[in-house]
């Protein structure tokens, strides 16, 4: 049987094939056809590893993950830096004074930005207790996951300006979760999902990010790699954070 070994199902087919082939020779042998008789059968086990020669239990879902984790904090802080201090009230008070509202979005994201590292930096010293080697650059893989932040929050900016209840924007960040681990590749693989799905996937910046982890983790790819997939979480943040600035002034 032919198989592309590059994916981690090959091993499920490969044992299905063996599996089916042993049940068909054991029907012929009791049959009579084979020409000979079985006593037993012995068991076939296939075992598969990876390109990078790491066991595949947890592994492949990892870089995903951290994907995930930087994107769910990046939402936290929203909720925390700017709906509940409208709440508060604090926020329209900092709005109305001396500095500029880029200003105070930018300390914003400097804060998510320290915060995403410290978060990037915990879950590698647990991937690497758990005996996950890292193969790629750690500084292009704390860039990433930056990158991932930045666009979030930019995004979260944008909603903010218009839900304004942290509550609210919990639960919308919750909603919104779930469809993001199947569609943004935290998993498996978009190429796996139907047509639509994977068109889907392609508009999401974080799509791009999670590859570019993966691309890093597991290969030790460098920047020339994953160039384009940052780029597009660059640029992302970019469109996003000019227009969360003109919905806030809007909506002061």
């Amino acid at each position: 049987m032919l198989t592309d070994t590059s994916k981690l199902t090959s091993s499920t087919f490969v044992l299905a094939t063996v599996n089916q082939g042993v049940q068909d020779l054991t029907t012929e042998a009791s049959r009579g056809e084979a020409g000979v008789s079985f006593g037993r059968v012995a068991s076939v086990e296939v075992i598969t590893r990876p390109i990078s020669g790491r066991p595949p239990s947890g592994d492949p879902i990892l870089p995903g993950f951290l994907g995930m984790i930087a994107i769910l904090g990046a939402f936290d802080d929203i909720v925390n830096a700017i709906s509940r201090e409208r709440e508060r009230g604090t926020f329209p008070r900092l709005t109305l004074s001396p500095v500029s509202l880029l200003s105070v979005y930018s300390g914003k994201m400097l804060a998510t930005v320290v915060l995403t590292i410290l978060r990037t930096a915990l879950m590698l010293v647990i991937f690497t207790l758990d005996g996950i080697s890292i193969r790629g650059n750690l500084i292009l893989i704390f860039l990433t996951t930056i990158l991932i932040a930045i666009f979030t929050l930019s995004l979260g900016l944008t909603i903010s300006a218009r839900i304004r209840g942290s509550s609210t924007l919990t639960v919308l960040e919750i909603a919104m979760t779930f469809p993001l681990f199947t569609l943004a590749g935290t998993t498996n693989s978009p190429l796996l999902l139907a047509p639509g799905g994977r068109s889907i996937a392609a508009s999401l910046p974080w799509t791009y990010g999670n590859d570019a982890l993966r691309r890093i983790m597991y290969l030790g790819l460098g920047l020339n790699a994953v160039f384009g997939d940052l780029a597009i979480l660059f640029v992302s943040s970019l469109v996003m954070l000019p227009i969360a600035l003109l919905l806030s002034k809007r909506t002061m």
